[in-house]
């Protein structure tokens, strides 16, 4: 039988004997186990040692006169209950894991909402690991290449830095560890003391960072420490992924209300109020693709003539929007002078062809000056489609003009065309995104279906504006892709 080592504790508790021998080899003497090759401990007088069949560095003490096969029984039940003990230790170990993994995520979960910014997430992950490790380790942020130490503890040095830059290019997406300055070999952690242990910071948006532990001199690390930083790292990854995802919403809603204002201004750049004067009337309409774009058009009475300009900028965005606002002082400072159109886009174009080359932008515009007494109109186009004149008795008159948009030739000149309207006459003029409109399948509204809605309109300028917006839209398939923009005048 096994041996007692006191009165009250007997040696021939196997299952305790085996517990002790395996966690504390070097208390083995005291119960009749011994690890290695040490001997003469606890086997008491005439003892002899008998090996563990699958764990030969143990063994047990039987009495010398135990005979061969009880003897070799009493080592195989010791080994059983050694591998049961081992099952449930490493089981035991298993859910100390997984309670901890549970609470390392419940205390990130309760603390990175309190984060408002990717610094204090960082500084929070250095935080929770340097009560983990607290020997050195740092928090590396960033993304496309720019790469920022965020926060650190204890004793990282340049050296670590360097290998977090080098791994961040590394596509792997788990903790590894990584020898130093070897890098990026991966080691067995058996073999790796004074390595780095590494964990990027993923999200689904891509790689926000990466986690560093560093040096470690005396213990190498292990997979519950890459377990550890996997966690973190997840959690982390995802909640800076978060925090970039809610500065996109936020930029998203200030740029919308700064198109929103940026709306209203160019509305408010538009004639407030058409012209009413005796024996015409005048109507215009500009319905923008996106919240902004780059059309235009205006009227204003000098006292002797009305001014009706339309101007289309290359693009419907922000850009062609604030291209117009300037378009638009220029033609009103020059129309100061009391031009002819032709003079007055040729003003327009010496005074902004440097800057709309530039810019890389174009523009297009038709300018009439009108008398309304006599009916006399003289027109001057600039690279914009040709002003509509549609007769009385529903004959339409095209009148297109050849010269070049605004922004190409700073000497450029645009010459000029005379007409006259009769009592039931109207002009129209209009941008290109009328006529590119396309319908299902992909046919343009297009010049004829143009003329036909013009001709069948009998009646004032903003009944033919109501008509061909409402032709427009029963042809259109999607959203309008241009810009939309209509001035029409009508002699009563």
């Amino acid at each position: 039988m096994l041996e007692r080592t006191t009165d009250n504790q007997p040696a021939d508790d196997a299952r305790m004997a085996a517990e002790l021998a395996r966690r504390l080899p070097h208390l083995a003497p005291a119960i009749g186990i011994r690890h290695g090759d040490e001997t003469g401990h606890g086997g008491g007088p005439g003892c002899r040692w008998l090996p563990l069949p699958r764990r030969p560095a143990l063994a047990v003490a039987v009495p010398g006169d135990c005979p061969p096969g009880t003897a070799a029984q009493v080592a195989e039940l010791i080994d059983d209950t050694a591998d049961d003990l081992a099952a449930i230790d490493s089981l035991c170990a298993a859910l100390l894991d997984s309670y901890d993994d549970l609470a390392l995520t419940d205390e990130l979960g309760r603390r990175l909402p309190t984060c408002a910014e990717a610094q204090a997430v960082a500084a929070l992950l250095a935080d929770t690991l340097a009560q983990r490790h607290p020997s050195s380790g740092l928090i590396v942020l960033g993304e496309d290449g720019a790469w920022t130490t965020c926060a650190h503890w204890g004793s990282a040095t340049d050296q670590d830095l360097d290998a977090a830059t080098a791994a961040l290019i590394d596509d792997r997406e788990q903790p590894r560890i990584l020898a130093v300055p070897a890098l990026p070999t991966a080691l067995d952690p058996a073999q790796a003391p004074g390595c780095l242990c590494l964990a990027p910071l993923n999200a689904a948006g891509g790689r926000r960072g990466l986690i560093v532990l560093g040096h470690r001199k005396s213990q190498a690390f292990t997979s519950r420490d890459a377990k550890i930083l996997e966690i973190i790292g997840a959690q982390g990854g995802a909640y800076l992924q978060h925090l970039a995802q809610q500065q996109a919403l936020r930029a998203a809603a200030d740029l919308r209300l700064e198109m929103d204002l940026a709306a209203r201004i160019q509305q408010q750049l538009l004639p407030r109020n058409h012209a009413e004067l005796p024996g015409c009337d005048v109507a215009g309409s500009l319905r923008t693709a996106q919240q902004v774009g780059g059309d235009y058009f205006d009227h204003l009475w000098d006292g002797q003539r009305l001014h009706l300009i339309i101007a289309d900028v290359s693009g419907h965005n922000l850009a062609a929007a604030l291209t117009m606002a300037m378009v638009r002082t220029a033609l009103r400072t020059a129309l100061a002078d009391h031009p002819g159109p032709g003079a007055l886009l040729a003003t327009v174009n010496r005074l902004l062809c440097d800057d709309l080359l530039r810019a890389r932008q174009f523009v297009s515009v038709a300018a009439i000056s009108y008398e309304p007494p006599t009916g006399h109109f003289t027109l001057a186009i600039a690279g914009h489609p040709p002003v509509l004149h549609r007769r009385h008795d529903g004959h339409i008159i095209r009148q297109a003009g050849d010269g070049p948009v605004l922004g190409l030739f700073p000497k450029a000149d645009f010459a000029e065309q005379d007409g006259q309207l009769a009592p039931g006459d109207s002009l129209l003029l209009y941008t290109d995104g009328l006529t590119e409109t396309l319908d299902g399948a992909g046919q343009p509204f297009g010049d004829d279906r143009l003329d036909a809605v013009v001709r069948g309109c009998t009646g004032d300028a903003q009944q033919l504006i109501t008509s061909l917006l409402a032709a427009q839209a029963t042809h259109r398939h999607l959203d309008d892709l241009d810009d939309l923009t209509l001035l029409a005048l009508h002699r009563q």
